[in-house]
């Protein structure tokens, strides 16, 4: 799966939110980091499912969760952040009402907002 978003997608769809942060209760290297956080906001930019873009937004809000977050924001290299600011800056412009203020914390947690 480490090239296939596809594939990641389907799998993260299967997982409930709420359980996710026990999947991740340990660090995790950067580089899987941001290809958890990558493939998230990709596939949830590319769906025209609002049940697609609700549960990418529970997965994130609940991954913020985990026990040594910002650790894991932190290890995220610096190439890669860069790419990750693109797909914040889209979901932040095309959210609307109550979905926007999700990604708007959501991305100041995620370091791409301050």
């Amino acid at each position: 799966l480490r090239d296939d978003k596809d594939g990641k997608w389907a799998l993260l769809r299967l997982i409930d939110p709420g359980s996710i942060s026990a999947l991740l209760k340990n660090m995790l290297t950067g580089q899987i980091f941001f290809s958890l956080i990558e493939c998230i906001l990709t596939k949830t930019r590319e769906s025209q499912e609002p049940a697609d873009r609700e549960h990418g937004v529970a997965l994130l809000e609940n991954i913020a969760q985990t026990p040594r977050f910002k650790i894991n924001v932190l290890s995220i290299p610096s190439r890669n952040r860069k790419e990750l600011l693109g797909a914040w800056e889209y979901h932040l412009e095309s959210a609307t009402g109550a979905m926007k203020d999700r990604v708007t914390s959501l991305a100041k947690l995620y370091g791409a907002r301050k």
